[in-house]
């Protein structure tokens, strides 16, 4: 890399690590797919297809150790590669899409498993370069507009005179709240404040300032108020590659209480939070993000130092409790999740 493409690399690793808590994956993603558009705009036009995907590759692995629960850093480096494959395959005159759409998760994990990669090395980026860039802008156009893409079905799922439960605060699922209220749907919102970060206090006030009728409650009390509720809506930091989803410390919780009450659970999210990794429960320490317990615990207390308080920033709910995933492209169930991945990522591009 240049000295240009040094400085910039050095800039979003900064942005990577030093970003406020309240900073969207939204901004993220934006400045990841921006820098590797600019890389290769930037890229020697001499070299081949296989090259410059290694080149990515290594800079998204890079990229990727200094926050691993960052899923979008990774899914936008990976959108990439998978775009620059397509425009090479287009090239070649071949088609990419060698799975049925009806094909099980197995038969595309061992089709994948048993397919050697093999690239020409007389292509040359050139060739591909404005196609790839013209493609990648048309990802940040996506990324643009995915949360109004999302408000506008509010209407489809939000009815007048229902009672919707959401926890924390999500951008995503205020302005989805605000386009079915602006469009003459009244209902009321309870929100779990989402302790001990209290998100949902700011969503309350938001929701509150444009009219919306709102209370708030502790996150002790969902239980008991859940069955009064029509429909749980929250917002995801991440869709896992099993259909299940990383979201807000307490989201599992109110998961459970929404299943005990049969209260559809529905998920809004940008297809760019999609992301190919999987998740099990008891891998914690690679899934989650942990804050300081000095909002639950003070240090100044005599026994904060003969125990261990664990914060988590993050909950994992499993596929079986989510409903429905409300995003850019439409409405998605869980189990059609393995479909969207093998649209939007290719099997050999690995970042771990």
């Amino acid at each position: 890399m240049d000295s240009e493409s040094n400085n910039k690399l050095e800039k979003l690793i900064d942005f990577i690590k030093f970003r406020k808590s309240t900073t969207g994956s939204y901004d993220l993603a934006k400045r990841t797919a921006t820098f590797i558009n600019d890389l290769i705009q930037g890229s020697d036009d001499n070299l081949n297809v296989q090259e410059l995907i290694e080149n990515i590759t290594i800079i998204g692995r890079k990229l990727v150790k200094i926050d691993p629960t960052e899923t979008v850093v990774g899914n936008m480096i990976k959108r990439v590669l998978k775009l620059v494959r397509d425009e090479y395959n287009h090239i070649k005159g071949e088609n990419d899409e060698t799975q049925n759409a009806h094909e099980s998760l197995e038969i595309i994990v061992t089709a994948a498993s048993n397919e050697i990669e093999e690239f020409d090395p007389k292509i040359k980026i050139k060739l591909i370069k404005d196609p790839i860039c013209i493609a990648i802008n048309e990802l940040l156009s996506e990324l643009e507009i995915s949360g109004g893409n999302i408000a506008q079905q509010a209407l489809e799922h939000i009815y007048s005179d229902e009672v919707i439960m959401t926890i924390g605060s999500s951008k995503t699922v205020e302005a989805f709240l605000k386009y079915a209220s602006k469009n003459k749907r009244k209902f009321q919102t309870i929100i779990a404040e989402c302790a001990p970060f209290y998100n949902g206090h700011d969503l309350a006030l938001s929701l509150a300032n444009d009219s919306i009728n709102t209370i708030l409650i502790p996150d002790s009390a969902i239980f008991s108020v859940m069955s009064r509720v029509n429909k749980v809506i929250i917002g995801a930091h991440s869709i896992m590659a099993n259909g299940g989803i990383k979201a807000v410390s307490g989201a599992y919780t109110l998961a459970l209480a929404a299943k005990h009450y049969s209260v559809p659970f529905i998920v809004c999210t940008g297809m760019f939070k999609l992301t190919p990794q999987n998740m099990v429960n008891y891998d914690q320490l690679a899934f989650n993000k942990f804050s300081s317990p000095q909002d639950i615990l003070k240090y100044e207390t005599d026994y904060s130092t003969k125990c261990q308080v664990i914060n988590p920033v993050f909950d994992y709910v499993p596929p079986e409790l989510v409903t429905i995933f409300v995003s850019n492209i439409g409405g998605n169930s869980p189990s059609h999740v393995y479909h969207l991945l093998n649209e939007l990522y290719h099997q050999h591009d690995e970042l771990d």
